[in-house]
Formats: structure tokens, sequence, C-alpha cells
């Protein structure tokens, strides 16, 4: 999950379809907190997997790690007009 947050093989396909996030900074029709939302991809995609070991482990501490993650996709989403995932993740897993 972590490999496709920065490596996405559709940029190597199509890369004006597809933005990287390593392009992304370059280029000029994103603004810049979409930019940064971009950036925090991979932090919520990091708190994810953390928040997922937890849970395999049983420890209560994972919902710290899951707020993170919920919150921070569930903006993502807002911002990419992900309607059904801002939904999911900010309606359904955020109160869970």
């Amino acid at each position: 999950m972590l490999w496709n947050t920065f490596f996405d093989l559709n940029h190597f396909i199509n890369p004006n379809l597809y933005p990287s996030v390593w392009t992304i900074v370059n280029r000029q029709d994103y603004h810049p907190w979409q930019q940064v939302l971009l950036f925090l991809n991979g932090i919520a995609a990091f708190t994810n997997v953390i928040c997922i070991i937890l849970i395999s482990f049983g420890k209560i501490s994972n919902f710290f790690w899951g707020f993170f993650a919920v919150s921070i996709y569930g903006c993502i989403a807002l911002v990419w007009d992900y309607v059904g995932d801002m939904q999911l993740n900010l309606f359904f897993f955020f109160p869970f």
C-alpha cells in the first residue's frame, strides 16, 4: 500500500492522466493545498498500516492511529471528489 502511494504504475502509462506524487509539485494546475494533501496520502497510508498491525495484536492504541488515517484520507477524498470514499471514511469509519 505504501509503495502504491508513491509509485503509481498508471503514471508510467499515461503521465498526464495519472500524475505522480513526485511530479505533482511542478505542475501549475494543482493548488498548493491539493499538493499538500497528496503528500499527506503517504502519511495516511502509513498510519493505516500501523492501525491494522495494532488491531492484529489487540492493542487499544489502534484507535489513535486509525483516527489519523481515516480523517486524513477522508479529507483527501473530499478534495479529489471521491464523495463515496469521503462518506465511508468520515461518516462510517470515523464514528466507529
